[in-house]
């Protein structure tokens, strides 16, 4: 199966913010893990591991399509301080991911060749959040409800 050049460009967007949010993600659970918030260390695992789980899908429908996934493209990621920063920051990473999947859909006409290529750049800009994010996500919950921060978060 064959593509456009644009169609693989905007795959290969969303596949470099999926391989930042993995490292994000790994770190966090990793930061989480020192601060003893196992439960948000479980979390940021978990969601690590679906990001690893999304790049490999994305990376599967480059192929298929006769390109290639462009893994040398590295972009910098960033982790908070304090589980609510870091929540934030990965709910701006997800909102960017979303924002990438988009115009990958929208270059697949509903008459393009390739059924499979819409199909696949239309489920994975659902897959993101479908909803608004929670209150957890959005890091507005509080230190009480949620034991999101840290004991010495980076010595502070």
């Amino acid at each position: 199966m064959e593509s456009t050049t644009e169609t693989l460009k905007l795959l290969n967007g969303p596949l470099t913010t999926e391989l930042r949010a993995i490292n994000q993600h790994f770190l966090d659970c990793k930061l989480n893990a020192h601060w003893g918030l196992d439960h948000l260390t479980d979390k940021f695992r978990q969601a690590s591991f679906e990001e690893m789980r999304d790049a490999e899908a994305m990376m599967h429908r480059i192929l298929l399509l006769g390109g290639l996934p462009n893994l040398q493209r590295v972009e910098a990621f960033f982790t908070g301080e304090t589980a609510r920063e870091q929540f934030a920051m990965a709910v701006e990473l997800e909102t960017q991911a979303i924002a990438q999947l988009h115009p990958a859909a929208a270059s697949c006409s509903p008459t393009c060749v390739d059924p499979y290529e819409r199909e696949a750049a239309v489920w994975h800009s659902r897959h993101r959040f479908p909803q608004p994010p929670t209150r957890l996500q959005s890091g507005t919950c509080s230190v009480s409800e949620g034991g999101l921060e840290p004991p010495h978060p980076f010595g502070h």
